[in-house]
């Protein structure tokens, strides 16, 4: 859980924006399936 959320701070860091975080997340979750 908290690996997960180091995870989407380092996103929110990397694309400075919050409405591309879940699109992000999303694709990284169907790509590491």
């Amino acid at each position: 859980l908290y690996d997960g959320q180091k995870q989407k701070k380092k996103w929110e860091r990397t694309l400075g924006t919050n409405v591309l975080v879940p699109s992000a997340a999303g694709v990284l979750h169907h790509m590491t399936e």
